[in-house]
């Protein structure tokens, strides 16, 4: 096998197992807070708000850990920063299986900002594709990378609907700690047969102020902050309607975990199948007009979705699988073209910026939560469709303008 493939086979692996843990936990969370076990329990005015800081508390250690490992990876290498992530990931769901056990949710808390300032390994796995990839290849591989996300989502909720299952009479908590020791696995893994990289910039000097700058990287770099702008305003559309929908699916449907775990399988599952076609997409339509495309669909789902009644709950499900794979296209499009706008020695600078920018969007997605869900539950995905149309605004606004450079057309 070609020494290119083999390490985007064993990237993917690597990304399928630890998004499985994300997979397995977020169908958990209402439960937690919202269902019959009610884990964590306070004042009715106080619930919303605590489910709320439980969700963005991990995206805020994202915000924070991201840049940094990005930034690590490029003076130290690819490699090792995926096993020192995946180790101290498998050592926050052991304390969050703890604090479960314990009700303690100052723990809980504790551990879900560990979990997020070392789930880097995904934008090292990505730096890492585009060290290896050509210009011409670097979507379609990249589409690799996101398809194994996806399918890692589709793994992790089926098995956190199928250990959680009542006839097993399992505490909520063993599927977590499943999560924490597939990390482990994943980790062996990826120490004995990814082979090792060269750093990219081995004489990068770290300090803090250096840290600081990384973390607002999308911002504050000229040649990337009007696209990252865009890529900002999408994940947070896209994180209100993920971290939304559940509490969406059970105050309107009643569903259990297992129905909500199912709920993400096939998301994950729809996005999967996509990519059979994915290669064929992008070589026909460039990233900006896939971008636009993908985004109104995402946009229009989360609208219909709200509007969906009892007798027909199963356009849910239709739905939300179409706009898990047109959130995927609009996530490969713009983070393709962000790459393409620096050096190959900043890819680990990039994509660590990309991941507090994605930490950022979902920190304030989860915290608008907490409080919109209070007024309606249906508010996140109204929210949620909004950000994708302005994401599309001030894309076409930039283009107009002509703040991107060699940022693509809308014909090929």
């Amino acid at each position: 096998m070609d020494r290119n493939k083999l390490i985007i086979l064993l990237l993917f692996l690597t990304i399928v197992i630890d998004i499985m843990g994300v997979g397995i936990i977020i169908p958990l969370m209402p439960d937690l807070f919202f269902g019959n076990k009610l884990i964590f329990q306070f004042d009715n005015n106080l619930q919303f708000l605590a489910y709320g800081l439980a969700m963005a508390i991990w995206p805020l250690g994202l915000v924070l850990g991201a840049p940094i490992i990005g930034e690590l990876s490029d003076k130290f290498g690819r490699k090792k920063l995926i096993i020192l992530s995946l180790v101290f990931t498998a050592i926050s769901y052991f304390i969050i299986a703890l604090s479960i056990e314990t009700k303690n949710f100052y723990l809980f808390i504790f551990a879900r900002l560990l979990g997020g300032i070392f789930a880097g390994s995904f934008e090292v796995a990505q730096a890492y594709t585009v060290d290896i990839s050509s210009s011409g290849e670097r979507a379609k591989n990249m589409g690799y990378i996101i398809i194994a996300a996806n399918l890692g989502t589709i793994i992790g909720p089926i098995l956190s609907g199928i250990i959680n299952d009542p006839m097993y009479n399992l505490p909520i908590y063993t599927v977590i700690l499943l999560a924490g020791i597939l990390s482990i696995i994943n980790a062996c893994l990826v120490k004995l047969f990814l082979s090792v990289d060269q750093p990219k910039f081995p004489s990068l000097k770290i300090s803090l102020l250096h840290c600081l700058k990384t973390i607002f990287f999308l911002f504050s770099d000229k040649r990337v902050n009007a696209l990252g702008l865009v890529f900002i305003l999408m994940q947070l559309g896209y994180g209100l309607f993920y971290l939304g929908v559940p509490v969406f699916l059970q105050m309107k449907f009643d569903y259990s975990v297992q129905f909500i775990s199912f709920y993400f399988a096939v998301m994950g599952i729809a996005v999967v199948l996509f990519a059979f076609f994915q290669e064929y997409l992008f070589k026909a339509l460039s990233e900006v007009k896939l971008y636009i495309i993908s985004s109104i669909i995402c946009s229009i789902s989360f609208l219909v979705i709200t509007q969906v009644t009892s007798n027909y709950f199963y356009l849910t499900w239709i739905l939300g699988a179409l706009s898990s794979v047109s959130q995927l296209i609009a996530y490969t499009s713009s983070i393709t073209l962000l790459s393409k706008k620096v050096s190959e020695k900043e890819q680990g600078k990039l994509m660590g910026g990309a991941g507090a920018g994605f930490g950022l969007a979902w920190f304030i997605s989860s915290l608008m939560i907490g409080k919109i869900s209070e007024v309606s539950i249906k508010l996140p995905l109204y929210y949620g469709s909004v950000f994708f149309i302005l994401s599309i605004l001030f894309l076409c606004l930039f283009r107009y303008f002509k703040q991107f450079n060699n940022f693509g057309t809308f014909k090929k």
